[in-house]
């Protein structure tokens, strides 16, 4: 097992009590220190930059970089204007003609501002429940999942001997197997993924990984993906906080959880580990705890 460090960036917007669910999960199964954690994350309004704060506080030993909001929105213009899908998305879209935020400067200085060769990001519904085994991705043609494993149904795959190994395009494109690009734990090769990053017009999350995932789809990149037999990560969608995407959620009230989160609760989620064929499992029941105290949120 390797030490190299793996730059790893958290987005983060308006869900510090989700956030803390997945930075105390990692504290608890990087058991190697494999990461690198730099936590981008904004917020809109001054009680939710207060359960920031808090959290900050209490994880000090990670990076922390809240994204600007411009008071004027500045015209976009940090691409490849020459590569055709970002003119066409330039010239449909209205919400990628102009950034409200510096988000994509800030991941390029993070990323540039390190000597780790591997990168991956992770979003504030996702938790680690087993520890991390992660090999060194240095090939650019390879990119390495923690949300994958042999229980995750609908995949064409070929078991190795430490693990798994599959074609992203020999996959249906629907399913966790197809889909290239994602900013939930998967791993890839920094330099090859800076070249990228720095080409691509997006301007939040759901911009970003829509479109590098459609670019590494037209190219192929990378075709291959490796993983271990069982995963670390899964995810969980609470609520909905962006306008880009109209993900499934359960339509948990943010602002109610970061009332809780201020009131010292702690976030309490219960998946049926030995039944997980997604990456997003079913969720038995969800809490919020302080002490003997425990109030039951879902379901109701």
């Amino acid at each position: 097992m390797s030490n190299n460090k793996i730059s790893t960036i958290i987005f983060s917007f308006d869900r510090a009590m989700q956030l803390s669910l997945l930075l105390k999960s990692l504290v608890q199964y990087d058991i190697f220190n494999r990461l690198n954690i730099n936590i981008l994350f904004c917020c809109s309004s001054p009680d939710y930059r207060k359960a920031y704060e808090k959290l900050q506080s209490q994880y000090s030993q990670f990076g922390w970089i809240e994204e600007t909001i411009f008071n004027k929105p500045k015209l976009n213009s940090d691409f490849d204007f020459f590569y055709w899908h970002n003119f066409y998305w330039w010239v449909k879209y209205k919400y990628l003609r102009k950034y409200k935020s510096n988000f994509k400067q800030i991941i390029l200085q993070i990323l540039s501002g390190n000597r780790n060769e591997s990168v991956m990001f992770l979003t504030d519904d996702s938790v680690f429940y087993r520890n991390l085994e992660i090999p060194d991705i240095t090939d650019e043609k390879s990119g390495f999942s923690l949300r994958h494993g042999m229980h995750l149904s609908s995949g064409k795959y070929k078991k190795m001997e430490n693990g798994i190994e599959w074609n992203v395009y020999e996959n249906d494109e629907i399913t966790d197997w197809g889909y290239p690009f994602s900013i939930d734990g998967h791993i890839y090769n920094k330099a090859a993924l800076l070249k990228i990053i720095r080409k691509i017009i997006f301007n939040n999350p759901n911009t970003m990984e829509g479109n590098i995932a459609c670019y590494f789809k037209e190219k192929h990149l990378p075709p291959q993906m490796k993983a271990n037999k069982c995963s670390c990560l899964v995810g969980f969608e609470l609520n909905c906080v962006q306008s880009v995407a109209d993900n499934h959620h359960l339509g948990i009230s943010q602002k109610q959880l970061n009332r809780y989160f201020l009131d010292d609760y702690q976030l309490q989620i219960q998946f049926n580990i030995d039944q997980i064929e997604y990456f997003r499992p079913a969720i038995e029941y969800i809490c919020v705890q302080k002490k003997e105290e425990q109030i039951k949120i879902y379901p109701q």
